[in-house]
């Protein structure tokens, strides 16, 4: 369980979400989404050892998903919430049978139908004239890592900026 937190608050940390009013804000659904890919991977790797633990862990991504980015998700991607949604309950079916190739494949389902969801509300909330907005959601992807032979892809981050 702490090992659990600590996890979760070092992706936060990371995703730059630390506020003297963090209770007052919500986190930024690229730190949000990082803290649901982090629970589902500690769940993941805990249900070998500690069942009680990975359940705790995979309960966590679930409620982090229910407090920031359900609502968002809900009305700017109905399918991609319903896939989640779906795949957080096979999560709860695999862990409740300690079956991890099921529990893995949940979270590929949580996951892949997040970075779907991510997408298509970036692409609402520009319809909808929210610049903003479809900039606070546009980090919710996979990223590669930058080399010296390779530029990052910055092209959505300027369309958006050119938008705005």
């Amino acid at each position: 369980m702490i090992r659990t937190w600590i996890i979760v608050v070092a992706a936060l940390c990371a995703a730059g979400w630390v506020q003297p009013a963090a209770a007052e804000t919500l986190p930024p659904p690229a730190a949000a989404a990082e803290a649901m890919r982090v629970a589902m991977l500690e769940a993941q790797l805990s249900l070998v050892d500690d069942a009680v633990a990975a359940q705790e862990a995979w309960h966590s991504a679930g409620e982090t998903y229910a407090l920031h980015l359900a609502a968002t998700l809900a009305q700017t991607a109905p399918a991609a919430n319903a896939r989640l949604r779906a795949g957080l309950e096979e999560g709860d079916q695999a862990l409740a049978q300690a079956d991890a190739a099921q529990l893995a494949a949940a979270r590929a389902q949580v996951w892949t139908a997040l970075l779907a969801g991510s997408y298509d509300t970036v692409a609402a909330l520009l319809q909808a004239g929210d610049p903003e907005g479809a900039r606070a959601w546009l980090p919710v992807r996979e990223f590669r890592h930058a080399t010296r032979f390779t530029r990052p892809n910055v092209d959505a981050t300027l369309a958006l900026r050119d938008v705005a």
